[in-house]
């Protein structure tokens, strides 16, 4: 019979059963190193349930029961399986068990312990019961209570309570906080300090910090205001265990350093100061405590980096003092490390051993990558290194060096030192890593370092560095291709640094002063060779980084590299599992193009990338438009839409008609994400001069898109309404031309369906609004007078001013603004209906004796007071600059007086009040704003001085002396 089986029936049968016959069974499952999968998580559950109902705390058995719940709730079931009503029992079981004085402290630990696997990450169901667990948890985990292994699982408890809680447990943060660090540090008034009285040597306290460290992970990932507070320097804590656990730890043979090269050699011998007593006797279990306290301080560093990244910024240097190059004089044997000779050099032949070294250098995580003889300390290094690393480009912008010295050291040039000690590092620490997994981690760190470091103010030949340690330690295509991918993300990550494109240059193709060898272009040619044939994964991180390669260094180095690319993209291209990744590589060629031949390219390059693109077109393009790969269709169409314009134009016409019909039907893809590339695509070909002028095209183009503006997949409708902005922009454009008649590019009933889906689009998804009165502003400038005749026309219009009244009232200030610029071209229609309405037949009566009509006889266009309220609100409430730019510009645009109807006296007051605004010295302007200060008083003395002519003499005069110097 199953042990569980057996147990159940045991519980079912307790009250006729001895204790010891009950243990026993508990003992035999909790003896087993296997799953029993024939019980599913609610059948355990259930019998948990049915152990506390037949099993009183204070029963005989009851110590095995508690280990048998930590070990199912551990290693069997999930603990999210448990229903509401089933984890109540459970937990009112241990929690009266807490609460009751007559438990022995030897069985208070092991309900602790059932307890922190109880409700690890399992807020849900806990949440309830939070009023009356933390305060029982917080009395058990103080730093009075004794015994320490009640402590200590309290401590763990209250880690597991906190973890995944998110704000259910907010009230109680700042005193589990308290609590936590009352075991790590004394704490009086306005003041801590650290406590530098803990019997590390006793195994329980050892215990009780690691946990406390555990524990405070957990918390200070939940609440980022803790990390912050003046009274209690979580980091400085965090440190100071990784540094003393380290301190005791070092001193001992054991320590993963260059010290055995000291011992076989003599310099540590029986006639040294120091005795065989001190330090230099090996404790296992000692070395593995020290190191959980270091592992879970480097956890607590890692919440902090992850959570409050900016506050940990001014603590860098506890962490990565900028003396770590003495350091490494002190500790490394030059001629031990096969690096380069710049590394050698700034280490000593004869260096002083660790153990016997006086200079009480600084311990940092870099010291505990390149000594610390645990793994897993290492490992939760480079995580906290990586965390700290990312997102910090903008701090990391600041590093510099400079040559000169000076008595005072600026931020930036203690951030240069800071930069220049942590490559160092990393090189020395990865040359000295042996296991895998820390040699993969390093090079992560690496990766996210060369990411986020502007490399223009810093001295160079750290990105060389790096590609020679990792070439000479690292790289071997022949063995673990888990390993040669990290390397070559790594690679990938160095084509990316900033402000290092002569060096990037020199580690591809050569020529420097320093040349690497092997030369990385050729290597990564010869990774995708035809004869070497290679991995899968690796191929495909070899194009992603000849993608970077295209993407950022094309004139320097790839334009010219494409006769030596041609065959491995050719070979690539015929294998299905490698096209979509070369294609990738041609989209980024091909952008990078667009780029080149933007500026002043030379008649001889662009002869060269018109050949390159009609052999594109025609040998890989038009198979990659059939292909049954999803994927490969996306870049297809990402491709046709990276041509440059010059490229396109001087195409022979078959190749050109060849792009459009092979672009033309993707629209129709089966697939969302091909649908919306096509889209892409076709808004990029509509603003090429020769298509924006071809009548069938433009109608063709119209047609697709507009089917896609109804598309269920908001990608697609996103992409569709950017094309359908451009298609009305290059009919602005097409309508300068001499004759230009709307009709033979687009028909009445496309007109009506473009107005009609931009004014719904106006109201979708954020994203959209702003392509869609883009459209719309565009195609209502350009509309004829007669259109305005049609009443459904009008209904149309009707719509959409209020979508567009709307989108320049509220919104991202992208749509805002678009939304202005929009009302600005929609004004720029002379026949716009707007303002007065002057078709209707007046009556003699509506005239006064001077022949005008009285002002409240004229009747307006309906939408003509909330356009005008919408751009005057934008102007003088918005504090966005661009919006209120725009809003005048639009205020500035129509062209005579009728068009504002009753608004143009108000719009006058408005233009002239944000005009003395403007001038007004005490006035406050946002940062980000200071830019467009000019361009704003710009245009709102061109508003005011459109409106002149249309307002009363005394108005008039105001203008004329406001602008009489200029």
């Amino acid at each position: 019979m199953k042990p569980l089986l057996e147990l159940e029936q045991c519980f079912q049968s307790s009250e006729s059963l001895s204790p010891d016959t009950i243990i026993e069974q508990l003992e035999k499952v909790n003896k087993l190193d296997t799953q029993d999968k024939d019980y599913t998580d609610q059948q355990i559950i259930d019998l948990i349930v049915l152990g506390t109902t037949k099993i009183p705390i204070q029963h005989k058995a009851s110590p095995a029961f508690c280990h048998f719940i930590f070990k199912q709730c551990t290693k069997q079931i999930r603990v999210s399986s448990f229903r509401a009503s089933s984890f109540e029992k459970c937990l009112l079981y241990l929690l009266n068990g807490l609460e009751n004085d007559a438990v022995l402290a030897d069985l208070l630990v092991d309900i602790l312990r059932a307890l922190s696997a109880l409700i690890y990450e399992n807020s849900t169901n806990t949440s309830k019961f939070y009023t009356r667990l933390t305060p029982c948890l917080l009395k058990f985990a103080d730093r009075s209570m004794k015994p320490l292994e009640i402590r200590r699982m309290a401590i763990n408890c209250l880690g597991n309570l906190c973890a995944g809680a998110g704000s259910k447990l907010q009230l109680y943060y700042k005193d589990i906080y308290q609590v936590l660090l009352s075991n790590l540090c004394v704490v009086g008034k306005g003041s801590m300090a650290s406590v530098n009285s803990l019997d590390l040597s006793d195994s329980a306290v050892r215990k009780v910090a690691s946990s406390t460290l555990r524990a405070l992970q957990f918390l200070l990932s939940q609440d980022r205001t803790l990390v912050s507070n003046p009274l209690y320097d979580s980091v400085d804590i965090a440190m100071n265990r990784c540094s003393r656990t380290t301190q005791s730890y070092q001193q001992q043979p054991s320590w993963r350093s260059l010290n055995s090269k000291y011992l076989s050699t003599g310099i540590i011998s029986s006639d040294s100061e120091m005795s065989d007593s001190d330090g230099m006797t090996f404790n296992p279990r000692r070395c593995r405590d020290d190191a959980k306290i270091r592992n879970n301080a480097l956890l607590c560093l890692l919440a902090i980096a992850k959570t409050q990244p900016k506050t940990l910024y001014p603590h860098w240097q506890k962490f990565i003092p900028d003396t770590f190059s003495t350091f490494l004089k002190n500790h490394v044997v030059a001629s031990s490390l096969p690096t380069t000779a710049s590394l050698r050099s700034t280490t000593t032949q004869h260096p002083i051993s660790p153990i016997l070294r006086s200079d009480h250098q600084p311990y940092s995580l870099l010291t505990l990558l390149l000594y610390d003889p645990m793994v897993t300390v290492r490992v939760a290094t480079c995580h906290t290194l990586i965390a700290m690393l990312e997102g910090s480009k903008q701090y990391l912008t600041m590093a510099s060096e400079r040559e000169t010295t000076s008595s005072f050291t600026s931020l930036s040039e203690k951030l240069g030192s800071l930069v220049h000690d942590l490559h160092l590092g990393l090189v020395y620490a990865l040359a000295k890593e042996t296991d895998p997994d820390v040699m993969a981690l390093i090079l992560k760190v690496m990766s996210t370092l060369m990411v986020n470091t502007s490399y223009d103010r810093l001295s160079s030949g750290y990105l060389t560095q790096f590609y020679r340690v990792i070439l000479s330690h690292c790289w071997n295509s022949d063995g673990d291709p888990g390993q040669a991918v990290v390397v070559l993300q790594t690679l990938a990550a160095m084509m990316t640094a900033t402000g290092a494109t002569l060096e990037i240059q020199t580690i591809l193709t050569g020529g420097g002063d320093d040349s690497v060898q092997p030369l990385l272009l050729p290597l990564l040619l010869s990774l995708i060779d035809a004869v070497g044939g290679g991995l899968p994964e690796i191929q495909v991180e070899t194009w992603h980084i000849l993608s970077l390669c295209a993407k950022h260094h094309f004139k320097s180095v790839m334009f010219h590299a494409w006769d030596r690319i041609e065959a491995p993209f050719e070979l690539a291209f015929s294998q299905p599992r490698l096209r979509s990744v070369s294609l990738g590589f041609i989209e980024a060629f091909a952008s990078s193009m667009t780029q080149y031949c933007s500026v002043d390219v030379t008649s001889e390059d662009l002869e060269t990338c018109i050949k390159w693109w009609m052999m594109i077109l025609e040998k890989y393009i038009q198979q990659a438009s059939m292909d049954s790969l999803s994927d490969v269709r996306v870049l297809t169409c990402d491709c046709l839409s990276s041509m440059a314009k010059p490229v396109f134009e001087q195409l022979p016409a078959r190749y050109q008609r060849l792009a459009m019909a092979l672009l033309l039907p993707l629209p129709e893809d089966e697939e969302s994400q091909v649908r919306a590339a096509a889209c892409r695509a076709l808004g990029a070909f509509v603003l090429f001069p020769s298509l924006r002028e071809d009548t069938c095209f433009v109608s063709d183009m119209a047609t697709a898109v507009l089917d896609r503006m109804e598309d269920p997949v908001t990608l697609v409708r996103l992409r569709a309404s950017w094309a359908q902005g451009n298609l009305c922009d290059a009919l602005v454009i097409a309508s300068d031309i001499e004759g230009f008649c709307l009709r033979e590019w687009i028909s009445i009933s496309t007109w009506s369906k473009i107005l009609g889906t931009s004014t719904v689009a106006s109201l979708d998804n954020d994203k959209l609004r702003s392509n869609a009165v883009r459209a719309m502003g565009s195609l209502l400038r350009i509309t004829p007078p007669d259109y305005f005749k049609d009443r459904h026309v009008m209904f149309l219009i009707r719509d959409a001013m209020a979508g567009l009244v709307k989108n320049i009232e509220s919104g991202s200030l992208k749509t805002r603004w678009n939304a202005c610029h929009a009302a600005s071209n929609t004004m720029n229609n002379p026949a716009f209906p707007l303002g007065f309405i002057q078709q209707r037949q007046f009556q003699q009566s509506d005239y006064d004796d001077e022949g005008e009509l009285y002002p409240q006889r004229q009747h307006e266009y309906p939408w003509t007071a909330t356009l005008f309220r919408a751009l005057i609100h934008a102007l003088t409430q918005c504090k966005n600059y661009k919006v209120r730019i725009n809003a005048a510009l639009a205020l500035a645009t129509p062209h005579q007086s009728a068009q504002y109807g009753h608004h143009l006296a108000t719009v006058y007051q408005t233009v002239l009040s944000t005009w003395h605004d403007c001038q007004d010295p005490n006035a406050t302007t946002e940062f980000q704003e200071y830019k467009y200060q000019e361009q704003m008083k710009d245009q709102i003395k061109n508003a005011l001085l459109h409106l002149r002519p249309w307002l009363p003499e005394l108005d008039q005069m105001t203008i004329d002396t406001l602008f009489l110097d200029t």
